[in-house]
């Protein structure tokens, strides 16, 4: 088990670079879902899925395009603004900042969600619920998955080296689990 030093000083961590993972983490993230939605979308464009979410197949096709060029856009952004910085200190309060930058995170994706994405259409209360879904898995899954990578990192080298992605791979399921 590793100590836990305290530092009132620095709370946070380094709040820049856990701002920056965490905001990469969930960008990359939800584009694989909103990918895998516009994957969806085709399918239905093309009478390939029972139910259906689009009244006739060209608003279905419209909607797949859209999400499917919007998810390329946003896989894109922490590639090409190298957003993604690595972590060499896992120290106790580099933790508690990505925890706090993950609330606040989903927070504000809640209420993000909440004032855009609610209308009449029925794709984009889909959309709603999927940031929905990604909001409440980063406040409960990514932040005990951050503590417990954090935890565990001493005994096994590779949850150090890879606790980003292995983050992001929670966020996914996690979210998974709050769809409705």
């Amino acid at each position: 088990m590793q100590d836990i030093n305290f530092k009132l000083i620095n709370l946070q961590g380094n709040f820049v670079m856990n701002l920056f993972n965490i905001f990469s983490i969930f960008l990359i993230s939800f584009a694989s879902s909103l990918l895998g939605y516009s994957a969806y979308l085709f399918l239905e464009a093309f009478a390939l899925t029972e139910i259906k979410y689009s009244s006739w197949s060209g608003e279905a096709l419209m909607w797949a395009l859209i999400f499917f060029f919007t998810s390329l856009f946003i896989l894109f952004i922490p590639i090409e603004l190298k957003l993604i910085k690595e972590d060499e200190s896992s120290d106790f309060q580099n933790v508690l900042g990505r925890i706090v930058i993950t609330v606040i995170l989903s927070v504000l994706l809640l209420f993000v969600s909440s004032v855009f994405f609610t209308g009449k259409n029925i794709i984009l209360q889909n959309i709603y619920l999927i940031m929905r879904a990604y909001a409440f898995s980063g406040l409960v899954f990514v932040n005990i998955a951050s503590f417990l990578l954090w935890w565990i990192s001493d005994q096994v080298t590779v949850f150090k080296t890879y606790s980003l992605t292995i983050t992001g791979i929670i966020w996914v399921l996690g979210s998974l689990l709050f769809i409705n």
